[in-house]
């Protein structure tokens, strides 16, 4: 009697589990084409045909059949049939796993581009900025000279202490910019490289893992 009780125990125990694993949602597998039938064999009528990727719940299977609830063609109807077991599988297929891939993968280019168009942007600027300091320069050069000029043809010492005062002030003012426009060429060189340095990164790891994708399923078929 305690057998019979733990066998019809066992029983109500498996149907039960094999319920709660059936309630998982599988996909028809990659790059592939199913037919949805009305029973478990090749001679039972086709439905329709289900093709890669589409959800289907499982509800029963039997000696290499799955029975399958799908959606209908009406979004608001649901078409239940068979489908061989060894076309489903449950995970997404290669195909949905990689698409949001190459998407990002997509803008990830464009970024790019425009990092490359603020690159020459800030490459023309770096230009601009060595003609300014190239004139600061020149413009300091002729006013050492005009200073060296009036010490040693002025006369008057209190003018000459004006002009050099003049003169120390202006060379200051210049220097501070000379130092400025060094330093500002500076940032904006670092600040590309970082850019162009982090671009370059991303853009590797989404094409490895694009890559990987591919290769997985290449090795299943």
């Amino acid at each position: 009697m305690r057998k019979f009780r733990f066998i019809i125990l066992m029983a109500f125990w498996l149907f039960f589990t094999a319920q709660t694993s059936w309630a998982e949602t599988q996909y028809i597998t990659d790059m592939f084409k199913t037919g949805f039938r009305t029973g478990p064999s090749v001679e039972n009528k086709i439905i329709r045909f289900l093709a890669s990727g589409q959800p289907v719940e499982p509800l029963e299977s039997r000696e290499g059949w799955t029975f399958v609830r799908v959606s209908g063609r009406d979004s608001n109807d649901v078409e239940e049939g068979w489908v061989l077991s060894r076309y489903l599988i449950t995970r997404l297929p290669w195909k949905d796993v990689a698409s949001p891939l190459k998407e990002k993968n997509v803008e990830l280019q464009e970024k790019l581009k425009h990092t490359e168009t603020k690159c020459n942007e800030l490459s023309q600027n770096e230009q601009h900025l060595k003609s300014i300091l190239e004139q600061k320069t020149d413009a300091l050069q002729k006013l050492q000279q005009e200073y060296e000029t009036l010490k040693a043809g002025s006369k008057d010492l209190l003018s000459l202490k004006e002009e050099q005062k003049y003169t120390q002030i202006v060379l200051k003012e210049n220097e501070e910019m000379k130092k400025m426009l060094i330093n500002e060429n500076e940032n904006l060189r670092l600040s590309e490289k970082k850019n162009w340095l982090a671009m370059g990164a991303l853009i590797l790891l989404w094409g490895l893992m694009i890559g990987i994708a591919i290769g997985k399923h290449r090795k299943k078929w």
